[in-house]
């Protein structure tokens, strides 16, 4: 759970594809007094209005360097894709030439 408000429990999940998953919370054991009571039971999958799960987040600099990484390789593997195309169009010419001759 990332948070909730009056209304709702908003999730977080990672899938490998296309999957179906289903959240159950048992509130029985929850009191909602804001303190997360261990003992009792509670904790921030069963009582999450009492045990906030803190979630960092990513700064601005730190996606853009995912991202520009990302789009380093991207580039990198486009431009050795048109290398090896230029070299094979120049193989081929030669041989063309040679034939000719």
């Amino acid at each position: 759970m990332i948070y909730s408000d009056a209304d709702y429990y908003y999730f977080s999940a990672v899938s490998p594809g296309f999957s179906i998953f289903v959240v159950v919370i048992d509130l029985s054991i929850c009191n909602n007094n804001g303190v997360c009571e261990t003992e009792i039971g509670e904790d921030e999958s069963n009582c999450p209005n009492d045990c906030k799960v803190i979630v960092e987040k990513k700064g601005f600099f730190e996606t853009i360097k995912s991202y520009l990484w990302t789009g380093i390789v991207f580039v990198l593997v486009i431009v050795m894709g048109l290398v090896i195309l230029f070299i094979r169009s120049q193989k081929g010419k030669k041989s063309r030439r040679k034939r000719k001759k």
